[in-house]
């Protein structure tokens, strides 16, 4: 029997792990899951370890026992999908490799091969000279200039480094690979620029067709690893961009999609990045215990890595939201006071994906929320404000206000809670920020049923179902 690829065994593991998650979370032992599914314990340690991987009844009957809301059967697709791509990926190597062996065989039987060569150039298996990889990404680098502020030319130019041309998949042929690389990031770049300025309506639709695109564009002809780097940020994007708004099951393909692109980059800072994501977002959705699994396994992956100080700082915050959500509130304290000591020092070299800065007010931003999960209503709002400098771009601030609002709304004080609703749910309305308006009606149910601050709040979340947010 041949031996199963150990990315295979890592998907299976990782799907057994989230069940692992969900059973712990529950009142249930491995002995009532076993007969709920008709199982044996034992084989339940096994599909929670990745030995065993039963099919999708399986599933579907754990997701209802434990009421995980189609998180366990969306996790199985995922995998077996992935598991299907990786069959398809390992036939095309091996078909390239046949042709590569009998092009190669044609060719010397008819041709001189010294006389095509120089020095210096490598040749493609066409004969098609072309420049090293590492001297065209540098002149694309050159080209794009500047990039944003989260530097994508970091991730092509320096992240990689030479494993920026390796082949995952087949020889890229007569393609040059810079021209395809800045193709595929520049779109999403532009449209990460826009996202701050444009409705979430109407820029999910490019998103997701350009994904599509440029996911075809890497599979045929840029299966390296700065190509599934590029999709790994394209897929986060559109991750985002449906939590926004509010489509729940997109968005947790999304994410899986962009973390299965970073493992296949083999860069395992983005692979952490792109977990602790994932781990975030399970978060924010009501799943904690799930999403503080993955946001451990994402600062795992890093521990034996030299990262800058921002990227610790900014897990550990994600870490503290997770516990303060479990209502654990020594392990949320402990990991601010982490995420604070490392806020604001120049240790260590920026890395993609973490160039960005992680300062004292972006740290007091998750303070505040994690504060206000907590009930120290006096300490999140001192953090709230010392937050608002950070808090530039719409929807992010609207995020905030929100939580602010709801800080303010059990300490009693309706008029001020009810002026930061309507602030953000403008936000909302501007952006067609489902999730935005979503918690802003969440937050109605804490005000009182009718006064005069909360009239014209009314009046405009009643106006929403008209415009169909």
């Amino acid at each position: 029997m041949a031996r199963r690829p150990e990315a295979v065994t890592k998907l299976r593991r990782e799907v057994g792990a989230v069940l692992a998650a969900y059973l712990d979370a529950s009142p249930l032992t491995q002995g009532d899951l076993a007969r709920e599914t008709n199982y044996h314990r034992t084989s339940i340690a096994h599909i929670q370890a990745g030995r065993q991987f039963p099919g999708r009844e399986f599933w579907e009957k754990a997701d209802k026992v434990l009421g995980a809301g189609g998180v366990l059967v969306a996790h199985y697709d995922e995998a077996r999908s992935r598991e299907e791509q990786l069959k398809q990926a390992e036939l095309t190597r091996q078909l390239v490799e046949r042709r590569a062996r009998v092009k190669s065989i044609v060719e010397s039987s008819g041709k001189n091969a010294s006389s095509r060569f120089r020095p210096g150039v490598p040749e493609t298996l066409d004969g098609v000279k072309e420049r090293p990889v590492s001297s065209r990404l540098s002149d694309n680098a050159h080209d794009e200039g500047k990039l944003d502020d989260v530097n994508r030319k970091a991730f092509l130019q320096v992240a990689f480094g030479a494993a920026a041309g390796a082949l995952v998949g087949r020889d890229l042929s007569d393609y040059d690979a810079s021209d395809l690389v800045s193709a595929i990031a520049a779109p999403t770049r532009n449209y990460r620029r826009m996202e701050a300025a444009v409705s979430t309506a109407e820029l999910t639709p490019a998103v997701e067709a350009h994904l599509r695109l440029a996911s075809g564009m890497v599979a045929d002809s840029l299966p390296t690893s700065v190509g599934y780097g590029v999709l790994s940020e394209t897929a986060g994007l559109a991750a985002w961009l449906a939590a926004d708004q509010g489509e729940e099951g997109t968005a947790r393909r999304r994410y899986v999609q962009a973390l299965r692109y970073a493992e296949r980059a083999q860069h395992p800072l983005l692979t952490a990045y792109m977990r602790a994501s994932l781990g975030h977002f399970a978060v924010e959705v009501g799943d904690p215990r799930p999403g503080l699994v993955l946001l451990e396994r994402a600062q795992h992956e890093i521990k034996d890595h030299d990262v800058p100080d921002a990227a610790r700082a900014w897990l550990a915050s994600l870490q503290s939201l997770a516990h303060a959500t479990m209502n654990d509130g020594a392990a949320a304290l402990a990991q601010l006071r982490t995420a604070e000591s490392l806020a604001g020092t120049d240790r260590g070299d920026p890395q993609w994906p973490w160039v960005f800065a992680f300062d004292a007010p972006k740290a007091a931003r998750y303070r505040a929320a994690t504060l206000a999960l907590l009930g120290d209503l006096r300490g999140a709002r001192t953090a709230f404000a010392a937050a608002s400098v950070a808090l530039t771009a719409p929807k992010p601030r609207a995020l905030a206000q929100v939580e602010h609002a709801r800080v303010l709304a059990r300490a009693c004080q309706v008029d001020e809670a009810a002026v930061l609703a309507l602030d953000a749910l403008s936000v909302a309305r501007r952006y067609a920020s489902v999730r935005v308006a979503q918690r802003i009606r969440a937050l109605r149910r804490l005000l009182p049923a009718a006064t005069p601050e909360t009239a014209e709040l009314d009046d405009q979340l009643t106006a929403l179902y008209t415009e169909g947010r």
